[in-house]
């Protein structure tokens, strides 16, 4: 229905307009290479007007498409992303591979150094007199870590007086000493 309605006002329209001209085969084709030829020569000219902006240095050269600065940097993203996930991957792989290394070849000794140091501090933290041991640390103060690695108690360094003496007055102290020595003053012609 929509289609026959669309005809007739197509058909008005051109009714309108002084009706439809009915060309001869060769008009037809002299009016359709006449566009084709205009079509042709106008893209032509662009690209020769193109060309020469461009060689006069008024236009910048097109750009390839494959050479594109940000479609290598998204292809560089990419790459990297992909290279720093295996990389990650071989490194946790690494660590587990290390970590069960270094229990085998050094788990022994480092759970008898632990018994050591737990063992000592039991030996010098009980009680003689009732022979009783003190209760772990607390976990605010460290736990059991306290016992393997106590911390470290530091003691009051003694003022530094004999360096406060120093200063304008250091020669004359030097001057003092000699004359308490009984120099070589006035021994010179006895």
């Amino acid at each position: 229905m929509q289609e026959i309605r669309r005809q007739s006002a197509f058909e008005e329209k051109i009714a309108r307009m002084g009706g439809r001209q009915v060309l001869s085969r060769d008009e037809a084709a002299t009016r359709v290479q006449a566009a084709a030829r205009g079509f042709i020569s106008r893209q032509r000219t662009k690209a020769v007007t193109e060309s020469e902006l461009v060689f006069i240095g008024m236009k910048p050269p097109q750009r390839d498409p494959t050479n594109d600065p940000k479609s290598k940097e998204s292809k560089n993203l990419s790459r990297r992303k992909i290279v720093q996930s295996e990389n990650q991957a071989e490194y946790n792989k690494a660590l587990v591979n290390l970590k069960a290394k270094v229990r085998e070849m050094e788990g022994q000794d480092m759970r008898e150094t632990i018994q050591d140091c737990v063992n000592t501090w039991f030996v010098e933290n009980r009680n003689p007199e009732s022979g009783d041991y003190p209760d772990f640390p607390d976990e605010e103060d460290g736990g059991s870590k306290i016992i393997l690695n106590p911390p470290i108690i530091e003691e009051p360094e003694p003022a530094a007086e004999p360096a406060a003496k120093k200063g304008k007055g250091g020669k004359d102290d030097k001057k003092g000493k000699k004359e308490e020595k009984g120099g070589k003053k006035g021994k010179k012609g006895k």
